[in-house]
This record gives C-alpha cells, structure tokens and sequence, in this order.
C-alpha cells in the first residue's frame, strides 16, 4: 500500500488573511470556503488541492487547542484511506 494523498492538512496561522493569500499565490487557485469570526476577520481558509482535492486548511491560532504546542511547524494532518477487504482478503 501507498500512500495516495492526505484527506485533511490543517496549519494554524496569526494572520489566517495573509496565510491565505500567500497559500493562493503559491498554489495558483484561491479558497474555496472561507469563514470569518464574530470580530470580522478571516479565521479559516480551506483549498481543495491534488489530484484527490485534498484539504489544506488554515485555521487562527486562537482556535488551537490548549494542549497543542505553540511552537513554529505545526500543523495537524489526517489520512484516511480504504481497504476492499472482500477483494483483497491476503492483503489486509
């Protein structure tokens, strides 16, 4: 087994604004779901990328869990993926 793309890559960012437009120049395509906090500024950008539209997203930092370090690199990312148990019994 290989593996073939990510289902959901999360970053966190102080300025979810200036993430996203940096993120939409780099991959040449903007969000494609946003959403801003009661305040007014943006607090989540989602792009769809790769083959799979896989999801990178961008989230505030004041939304990161309290037990999630706050130090430079981190990002949460979740694979998912399926396995035909009925046609590939060996394998599983």
């Amino acid at each position: 087994m290989s593996l073939r793309g990510f289902a959901i890559m999360n970053f966190w960012s102080d300025d979810v604004s200036a993430a996203a437009a940096w993120s939409a120049d780099f991959l040449g395509i903007p969000p494609y779901f946003e959403r801003h906090a009661p305040a007014g500024r943006l607090a989540y950008a989602e792009f769809r990328v790769g083959d799979h539209q896989d999801e990178l997203g961008i989230i505030d930092n004041g939304y990161r869990p309290p037990s999630a370090t706050g130090a430079p690199g981190g990002a949460d990312m979740h694979n998912s993926h399926h396995v035909d148990v009925v046609a590939s019994p060996k394998q599983v």
